[in-house]
């Protein structure tokens, strides 16, 4: 019976602070959420799509729509917990990614707390978490699997700082592990040096290790069994051992900072104001400064560890190299790999001076770098208006128009608009090939069928697809600053369009 209510006590004690710790992570994000800038993209819909069809009774999917990869059945529970909550909308899809974030961070409080840190150096840690620049959007996306990731790598992070090696822990590390691997290789990566020194301590017991990698690779199968889609709308491009993987690094290493300050879209640099660029080089040489000083003053065993962290940020380089695109988003495991052994570093550093005046000092500078967060956009054609109403005023003015379905030239307007409005009026873009072909069919099928004429929304004063000439301006009705919509477009123009862009 005590060890009932002790465990009643734990779990009580564990969703109290769960939910503080949810609490402060949308205050430190309030700010950006009420402002005009704050928007979702295209593959934050597709996770909105995916939680909406499990709610329908169509199923959950494992991976993100069109891939056999990115593990995303939590962040699509997450947000349907939302969507029965408060309905469709932005607010369902960031509340379902804060809350696997917090997840995350409330089992490092836990490792802190349980490691006897003291109060007020757990609690700067817990700011630490919710303030870093490189989580402070994605802390809240649900992207297809980045934010699952960072809540394996939490609860990874507390299980092998304070359990035994025993089977269960082992069963439980093992799903965590493949989990992490499944959801995002590259935030993944730096989790293995902290497996590596709990399951081998000080000798080799080959059955454990056996079974965590046997129980891993067996979740892999199933995982891939049952989550393959038959449709892949982009499979990964990468090379491995290529002399162009040099130039790749090179391209990439543009976007380390703007990784590490969230100051990016998609393959976009987002200009980061110059005192704010010094301000995070700072943070990073403070948190480079404290890891050093802790290796320099740390046991052999330690050592090896943290130089196992290196060699996996190096392999993180190393896999970076393999891909041509440029997207900071290739840096946030490496940066997150550095988050956690800074962490890691705080709860097992003796110098407690220097880890304090440090840890406020980086802190201090997330809680100054909160004056930028406006500054962080999710659309890549920013026109100054309110994002979310000047959306909408597209959707109202195609509903007083009487419009039944719509075509985009836009990939992601389509996504976003099938999210919130695609059950009322669906929509497509100009490609054969879909993440989810319902909306693709219910377009086609309807403009095969019908009498009135195709309908076009888009970026106003982008017309990819279309030959622009003076009949086809003339036919655009501008809607705010941002949109266009354009009626009376012939067939022969819309089977252009989809050859262009096939």
């Amino acid at each position: 019976m005590e060890k009932v209510n002790l465990n009643v006590k734990n779990t009580a004690a564990f969703g109290f602070s769960f939910l503080l710790i949810f609490l402060v992570c949308i205050l430190v994000r309030l700010p950006h959420f009420l402002s005009k800038d704050f928007f979702f993209d295209g593959d934050e819909a597709m996770i909105g799509i995916m939680a909406q069809d499990f709610l329908s009774g169509k199923g959950l999917s494992l991976y993100f729509y069109g891939q056999n990869y990115g593990f995303s059945s939590l962040e699509v529970l997450s947000t349907s917990l939302f969507i029965k909550l408060i309905g469709n909308g932005i607010w369902a899809l960031r509340l379902g990614g804060l809350l696997l974030f917090s997840i995350g961070i409330t089992f490092i409080w836990k490792s802190l707390r349980e490691t006897k840190v003291s109060l007020m150096i757990s609690i700067i840690c817990v700011l630490f978490f919710a303030m870093s620049p490189t989580w402070f959007l994605w802390g809240s996306l649900v992207r297809g699997g980045y934010v699952t990731a960072f809540m394996c790598f939490g609860i990874l992070f507390y299980i092998t700082l304070l359990k035994k090696t025993d089977w269960s822990w082992v069963m439980i590390a093992a799903v965590f592990f493949m989990i992490a691997y499944e959801s995002q290789p590259l935030i993944f990566i730096p989790i293995l040096p902290f497996l590596v020194q709990w399951m081998l301590p000080f000798k080799l017991n080959f059955r454990k290790i056996f079974g965590f990698i046997t129980v891993s690779f067996l979740l892999a199968l199933l995982i891939h069994y049952l989550g393959a889609n038959e449709t892949i709308w982009s499979p990964p491009k990468s090379a491995f051992f290529d002399m162009q993987q040099i130039q790749n690094l090179t391209t990439q290493i543009g976007g380390m900072i703007y990784s590490y300050s969230n100051f990016f879209y998609y393959t976009m640099d987002i200009p980061i104001p110059l005192w704010w660029f010094v301000l995070l080089s700072i943070s990073l040489g403070l948190i480079a400064t404290y890891i050093c000083l802790f290796f320099w003053k740390s046991e052999k065993r330690v050592k090896y560890f943290i130089l196992g962290m290196v060699l996996s940020l190096l392999l993180s380089m190393f896999l970076i190299s393999t891909v041509s695109m440029y997207s900071p988003r290739y840096w946030l495991g490496f940066f997150t790999g550095i988050l956690f052994l800074f962490s890691y570093a705080i709860i097992k550093g003796t110098f407690v001076k220097a880890r304090l005046t440090i840890l406020i000092s980086v802190v201090l500078i997330y809680g100054i770098g909160l004056i930028t967060v406006n500054e962080l956009k999710r659309d890549w054609y920013y026109a100054n208006v309110n994002e979310l109403e000047a959306f909408d005023e597209v959707y109202q003015y195609a509903k007083k128009k009487d419009v039944k379905a719509i075509y985009t030239i836009d990939d992601l307007i389509q996504w976003k608009w099938n999210y919130l409005y695609g059950v009322d009026i669906p929509c497509t873009a100009f490609h054969e090939k879909e993440r989810v072909s319902f909306f693709k069919n219910s377009v086609r099928d309807y403009y095969l069928n019908r009498k009135d004429e195709n309908v076009v929304i888009g970026y106003y004063n982008i017309y990819d697809g279309f030959k622009v000439n003076d009949q086809f301006l003339t036919n655009i009705e501008q809607v705010n600053s941002k949109y266009f919509i354009i009626r009376n477009v012939s067939d022969e123009k819309i089977d252009s369009a989809y050859r262009h862009f096939k």
